[in-house]
C-alpha cells in the first residue's frame, strides 16, 4: 500500500518526495509512484508551494528562454519526465513538434489534457527515455 504525507495547513498531499514513508516503490514501479502524484502535481506551481514554485517556474523560463534563443526554425523537442507538461505545452506553443514522455500515465493524462485545454497537438508516450 502507497502511503502519502499530508500537510496540516492546506490539505494537499506532501509533493517532496523526501517525506515518502516508502521509498522504495520510486524506484521499483516509478510509474506507480508518480501516477500519486499526478492530481496534485500542478500544485507545484502555485504560490501555497512559494519555494517549490520559484524552483520550476525558474527553470521552465530557462528552458523556454534557450528555445527561443535556439530553435529558431519548428524542430521535433522529446521532453522526457515531462510531468503535467508545463514545458511541453510551452514549447509546442512556441511551434515547435513535441514529443511528451513520461513512466507515469497518469502524468500523461494530465499532459493530454493541458494540450488538450490549449488546442495544442503531441504526441504521447508512456515509457522510460531508456526504452526508446
Amino acid at each position: 500500500m502507497q502511503t502519502v504525507n499530508t500537510t496540516k495547513k492546506n490539505n494537499v498531499k506532501n509533493l517532496d518526495p523526501t517525506v515518502r514513508e516508502s521509498e522504495s516503490n520510486r524506484f521499483e514501479k516509478p510509474g506507480e509512484y508518480f501516477d500519486g502524484y499526478a492530481n496534485e502535481w500542478d500544485e507545484m506551481y502555485t504560490p501555497k508551494n512559494a519555494s517549490r514554485a520559484h524552483d520550476y517556474v525558474q527553470r521552465e523560463s530557462k528552458l523556454l528562454n534557450w528555445v527561443e534563443t535556439t530553435l529558431t526554425s519548428p524542430k521535433n523537442v522529446l521532453e522526457f519526465g515531462c510531468g503535467a507538461g508545463h514545458c511541453a505545452a510551452a514549447v509546442s506553443e512556441r511551434g515547435h513538434n513535441v514529443t511528451a514522455l513520461d513512466v507515469s500515465s497518469e502524468m500523461i493524462e494530465a499532459t493530454r489534457r493541458r494540450f488538450a485545454s490549449r488546442n495544442l497537438s503531441a504526441t504521447f508516450v508512456v515509457g522510460q527515455v531508456q526504452d526508446l
